[in-house]
């Protein structure tokens, strides 16, 4: 079968098959040499990164997490209706004893994305994710179009945050649009896009 033949919704059973495929995927992502600069050091630290992220968004009935193949991709999206959150109990603890010592450039990365989140209805891609050998191949586009065809029908106004200028582009082959940067800290920016809904084309 081929990685782009299905796009199937995970559940909680699946949530440490997904913590480790979203690990990998971002182990060599924009960001990840200044989370954690130690490549050996990052990869003990992400799987549990993830999974507490996981436990905040497969809590959430708001929140449907699209794969395809053996997690070769996933999209992390969340039906926003004013605000975004992803409450997750004991966070702050729980991030300091997967972080540390990075903890504090987490905590920024958090701080940054929720104050410069958009107010009002939106869908919001939290993460898109391709493992790496499988990158190149289509992957991710079969993903967003799966989903951008159902908010477009549904007139869905849609935002993200890219890492850098190369998954921005691929976003903006889709119709996204750049926003104003986000600074986070040392230098280190992320690129905030948005999309509004698309009307079907005309025959």
């Amino acid at each position: 079968m081929s990685v782009l033949d299905e796009v199937w919704v995970a559940n909680r059973a699946d949530q440490a098959l997904l913590a480790a495929a979203l690990a990998e995927a971002f182990h060599g992502g924009d960001l990840a040499g200044w989370l954690v600069p130690d490549p050996h050091e990052r990869a003990a630290i992400y799987p549990g990164y993830f999974g507490l992220l996981l436990d905040g968004f497969l809590a959430q009935p708001n929140v449907r997490i699209e794969v395809t193949g053996s997690f070769h991709g996933i999209a992390i999206w969340a039906d926003v209706t004013t605000r975004f959150s992803l409450p997750i109990p004991d966070y702050e603890r729980r991030l300091a004893a997967c972080c540390d010592p990075h903890t504090d450039r987490f905590a920024a990365l958090d701080t940054a994305m929720e104050h410069h989140h958009p107010i009002g209805p939106h869908a919001y891609l939290a993460y898109l994710a391709v493992a790496p050998k499988h990158q190149g191949h289509g992957i991710g586009t079969r993903l967003l179009q799966h989903r951008l065809t159902r908010l477009d029908a549904a007139g869905r106004h849609t935002y993200l945050e890219a890492t850098g200028d190369r998954n921005a582009t691929l976003y903006q082959r889709h119709g996204f649009q750049p926003l104003p940067t986000i600074p986070v800290s040392d230098g280190v920016v992320l690129h905030p896009m948005h999309r509004p809904p698309h009307p079907a084309p005309h025959w």
